[in-house]
């Protein structure tokens, strides 16, 4: 009888867990991610902050506090966005759509929408296997990458 009991108990544990696993193995990136802030730590481009919001679906791109070219930018997928080229008033409308959102993996494609040739590009954002690293990739005419880390900082949001 004890050995029954003893049995019951370790089922009864071993699929509480097992549900436990399959939920977060479900989560999506924006599930997963959601209010994580990133440090972009790449030389070749401004240091600054990016935190994934699952509620607003969309992104937040901030300079960090010792950038010398400071900004802050709250996208949504499908509302469009302006860029524009630094130091001039050319600026493109543009909207980000979601191609992927599983787990550690979240693939965007950008597409410039006030031109007669639209133009796309695709960003990957996949986290590490422990999720404190993530690898950027954007994939246009050239591929090129940038890293960032996880903080433990506090959600970021634009005034």
């Amino acid at each position: 009888m004890k050995k029954l009991l003893l049995l019951s108990a370790l089922l009864i544990f071993a699929c509480s867990s097992d549900d436990t696993n399959d939920n977060n193995s479900n989560q999506t990136f924006l599930e997963r991610y959601d209010g994580v802030v990133w440090n972009i730590i790449d030389a070749s481009v401004t240091s600054g902050l990016i935190m994934f919001s699952n509620n607003t679906q969309g992104w937040i791109e901030k300079s960090d506090n010792n950038a010398n070219d400071e900004f802050c930018n709250d996208y949504a997928f499908g509302v469009p966005f302006d860029i524009c080229i630094d130091n001039t008033n050319v600026c493109e409308t543009n909207v980000a759509t979601i191609i992927e959102n599983l787990g550690k993996r979240l693939k965007i494609q950008i597409t410039e929408i006030d031109v007669e040739r639209p133009f796309s590009y695709t960003v990957l954002y996949q986290v590490s296997e422990q999720g404190n690293d993530m690898n950027i990739t954007y994939t246009t005419i050239n591929s090129w990458f940038l890293t960032a880390t996880r903080t433990e900082m506090a959600q970021i949001s634009c005034p």
